[in-house]
């Protein structure tokens, strides 16, 4: 039976929290990283609402080549529906759409709105160590946020031999901003996981996730949310006083990067005179989640086997080759982007894969 989250964590004792507020942002200084993510493990996931969950589950199995579950989990959003597509990196695909057994009442208004008119990525979070400190942190740079909300992601018993005791598994704060726009991230915090022993020992998380999730299209993580936005230096200067540290860029009048961890950076961009996609975007659904970039094993393995399953202009290979693009019309609403993952990257999960041969560059 499926079960209600819970929501849980909302301020309750105001003069509390100003207390930890004044403490925080007097231990912070102008030098000091901030705690945006803390031992966060970078992006968490993109959301994409669709009209129909199941057609949505079948085409992102069937055509485009995820691994996808068959059974549905609990959202952070009353009145919504959902699968996840996970993958190595720890990063996710979260596919939602709204829950016909509840009333209209129950359901997020900027949900309902979206869906009304379009498909596509309304949503995205990062990782945090600490949803508290990370609200903490943003409330003292004069962001306006939602409560935190703690819930379960399993709608199911435990069976035997679980870890699961029937408690909220994840915590998550959003921008009050969100339900206008959905250029500002959600963080997301996995009240079981062991953020410090996960950074330090990166790679064997990394590398056994890859060993026992595999997807036929070849993805092995997320690398960049790629965001449309109308102004762009307003909103590089918000992403700035986040926290995020900026890439320098030459002659990328319409781009600004924002590095994560490891490789995972988000992209700002703004069209350009030509860019009528870009503007047609803006124009029907404002500042938003326009692509979301993912790592593959192999991209000329991963573009024959979406060639076998989509029409010739469904998608692309741009970039001198690098990179191959699925338009948004065939994806449910975003646009997939596909790129090589590094050889470093792939050499390393070759040399920890027990029982297969290695190559030079492995051994090396």
């Amino acid at each position: 039976m499926k079960t209600t989250p819970l929501l849980l964590g909302h301020w309750t004792r105001l003069p509390l929290f100003i207390v930890l507020l004044v403490a925080i942002s007097s231990c912070i200084s102008e030098k000091e990283k901030p705690y945006l993510m803390g031992d966060g493990y970078g992006i968490n996931n993109a959301t994409l609402l669709v009209n129909d969950l199941e057609s949505a589950r079948a085409y992102y199995k069937d055509t485009l080549g995820f691994d996808v579950p068959d059974d549905n989990q609990i959202s952070p959003f009353d009145g919504t529906k959902g699968l996840s597509i996970y993958f190595p990196d720890m990063s996710s695909l979260e596919i939602l759409s709204l829950d016909d057994s509840v009333s209209d009442d129950q359901k997020p208004a900027f949900i309902t709105s979206f869906l009304q008119q379009h498909e596509g990525v309304r949503a995205y979070s990062l990782s945090s160590s600490s949803t508290d400190s990370t609200v903490l942190w943003l409330a003292s740079q004069g962001f306006e946020m939602d409560s935190v909300k703690s819930y379960r992601t399993s709608s199911e018993a435990p069976d035997g031999w679980s870890w699961d005791n029937g408690q909220p598994d994840e915590r998550r704060v959003d921008f009050v901003s969100l339900k206008q726009t959905g250029n500002m991230p959600g963080f997301v915090e996995w009240l079981d996981h062991d953020y410090k022993q996960a950074k330090r020992d990166w790679q064997t998380y990394y590398n056994y996730d890859r060993r026992y999730n595999e997807h036929p299209n070849g993805v092995v993580g997320t690398v960049a949310i790629i965001i449309v936005v109308q102004n762009l230096d307003s909103a590089s200067t918000a992403y700035q006083k986040l926290g995020f540290e900026q890439v320098e860029l030459d002659n990328s009048p319409n781009l600004a990067r924002f590095k994560l961890i490891r490789d995972q950076e988000i992209h700002l961009v703004s069209p350009l005179a030509e860019d009528n996609e870009l503007d047609d975007f803006l124009n029907t659904r404002g500042s938003g989640v326009f692509a979301v970039r993912y790592q593959v094993k192999d991209l000329e393995a991963t573009r024959k086997y979406l060639q076998e399953r989509l029409p010739e202009e469904a998608m692309t290979l741009t970039d001198s080759l690098q990179r191959l693009i699925v338009f948004k019309e065939y994806t449910k609403g975003v646009q997939l982007e596909f790129v090589q993952e590094p050889e470093e990257q792939a050499a390393m999960a070759l040399m920890l894969r027990p029982n297969d041969k290695l190559d030079s560059t492995a051994i090396l």
